[in-house]
């Protein structure tokens, strides 16, 4: 595998700052596996854009571009949110509903 494109300290300590927790070495390595990969995919979605507009330059649009790509081609399946759902624990759905309500809440502000 090449170079990775994240700074492991760098993540370690986003990590650190928006959550307060510690983070093991195998989950800092998992994270920045999913995030080179997810890096890859944009990149490569940025290039395919520049050339189908015949540029050799990578633009911001390009970039906006891939994000919608890249996001909607890794957006679940209904079948894989009702696994996600299946596995949660009686007191991981109530907090799922508490969510769902404040969203709706919020939207209707």
């Amino acid at each position: 595998m090449s170079e990775s494109v994240i700074v492991r300290s760098h993540l370690k300590e986003k990590i650190k700052n928006r959550t307060d927790l510690r983070s093991r070495e195998e989950a800092v390595d998992n994270l920045m596996s999913i995030l080179d990969e997810v890096a890859v995919k944009l990149v490569d979605a940025s290039g395919d854009a520049a050339r189908e507009d015949d540029r050799k330059t990578v633009l911001r649009r390009d970039v906006v571009k891939a994000e919608r790509v890249v996001l909607e081609e890794t957006a679940p399946e209904v079948e894989e949110i009702v696994d996600l759902i299946a596995s949660l624990t009686a007191e991981d759905m109530l907090k799922l509903a508490e969510a769902i309500r404040a969203k709706r809440d919020q939207e209707k502000e």
